[in-house]
């Protein structure tokens, strides 16, 4: 009669899982560029400059045997003959610029001669590169071009320690132009950039079409389970509860009025003649009389009532905090009304009375389901054999001069003559 609460927790959860992939699926599809862009071009670029510096710590060892020739008297000298050498040197090693300290920090040679003679003041020079250390960073410079035009250029600066005997003599400090190889990164990881956008962009468009399709496949599901649901409870044909479904429902609500002692009734009712009609105008026409018969009866009783086909054309009602009086009020209008209505065929009409059983909880004694319908259907029998088309209510009276015997006289009370 309602959805179970392990299918709506597994439906809560399933819910649950597919919003946090669509959230995970969102969140890389948004963080891979911003990832890209602060942490994996910038290790490009380092990775330049650790290589440009590896570089230049060779280039420094082979031009280090070319300057220690001059090397005299514990003193850093810097020939005519070893400037030429570091000349040709740099255009060898592809040199943007070149510089030689001596062990104070002083410029003895520079491929730009305005450098010569002035101290490098750095305090990565005096407490690194002294201690044996190489030192690279990667610097913007500005350099003329052929037309006279300055640019800027990305230019790594590497200082290589000089040592003889474990003793630090001088320095080199190496640049290199790395203009060209930054601008093919760039370029590059532009185009990566451009690839991350489009997949995060369908990343994020997949992730609102599985929000979507989900969605889609969800409400099918769950039509379908509503559907098995009213397959297990309702009656195919008129669809009205069943009778497993009543009477779980009824059992529910007994054991409620023996906690809080709250009424509750019952109605049995039938047709009238009801096999005259199957006989006459034949089974199809039966099956429309019971189904007219159901939407009269549940536009006759009360929101909170439950009704339910108990078998064949017998038919339940429950009344929640009804009694026998409200019970018997409540039949009485179901049978007027059903009195009212035919059935009306293309070229006949059937007219159906009905005839009702009711029992109240209250005069149940050690109520329980099979109790409680016995009293409705023994009132429902009494009716029938008392002329049809009527209400009747039975209320079982156990007096104590015949309690051995166990016989039970049933005194009857029905609203119309029986």
């Amino acid at each position: 009669m309602h959805l179970g609460i392990h299918t709506k927790s597994h439906i809560i959860n399933q819910v649950t899982l597919v919003r946090l992939i669509q959230l995970c699926v969102i969140l890389i599809a948004i963080g891979t560029p911003l990832i890209e862009s602060h942490f994996i071009h910038p290790a490009f670029i380092k990775l330049i400059v650790q290589n440009t510096e590896s570089e230049a710590i060779r280039t420094a060892h082979r031009l280090q045997r070319i300057v220690l020739e001059d090397y005299q008297d514990g003193k850093l000298v810097v020939s005519s003959r070893t400037i030429r050498q570091l000349k040709e040197a740099e255009v060898d090693y592809d040199l943007w610029k070149s510089k030689i300290f001596n062990h104070d920090g002083e410029v003895l040679y520079s491929s730009h001669e305005k450098d010569i003679g002035s101290l490098n003041r750095h305090s990565y020079f005096h407490n690194q590169v002294a201690n044996g250390n190489s030192f690279a960073k990667l610097v913007k410079k500005d350099s003329s071009t052929l037309e006279g035009q300055m640019i800027e250029r990305d230019v790594v600066e590497t200082y290589i320690p000089m040592m003889k005997n474990g003793n630090f003599i001088g320095a080199f400090e190496l640049y290199y132009d790395i203009s060209n190889r930054r601008e093919a990164l760039d370029s590059h990881m532009d185009w990566v950039d451009k690839m991350l956008l489009l997949l995060s962009s369908i990343a994020i468009f997949a992730a609102f079409v599985i929000g979507l399709g989900y969605k889609r496949v969800q409400k099918i599901r769950e039509e379908y389970e509503l559907e098995l649901i009213e397959m297990a409870t309702k009656d195919k044909l008129t669809n009205l509860y069943n009778r497993r479904s009543f009477e779980s429902r009824l059992i529910q609500d007994i054991q409620h009025y023996q906690e809080f002692q709250t009424e509750l009734s019952v109605i049995i009712f039938d047709v009238d003649h009801f096999k005259f009609v199957n006989d006459t105008y034949g089974h199809q026409a039966g099956d429309c009389v019971l189904t007219l018969l159901a939407d009269v009866a549940k536009k006759s009783i009360r929101k909170n009532d439950i009704i339910a086909r108990y078998g064949g054309e017998e038919f339940i009602i429950l009344l929640p905090n009804t009694g026998k009086n409200g019970a018997k009020v409540i039949a009485e209008e179901l049978r007027q009304a059903v009195q009212d209505t035919a059935y009306d065929a293309s070229t006949y009409k059937i007219l159906i009375t009905i005839s009702l059983g009711v029992a109240c909880i209250c005069d149940v004694k050690s109520p329980n389901l099979d109790k409680l319908i016995k009293h409705a259907d023994d009132a429902l029998y009494h009716a029938k054999h008392n002329g049809r088309n009527q209400v009747c209510y039975m209320q079982t009276q156990i007096s104590e001069q015949n309690k051995k015997q166990a016989n039970v006289s049933l005194r009857t009370d029905p609203l119309l003559d029986s």
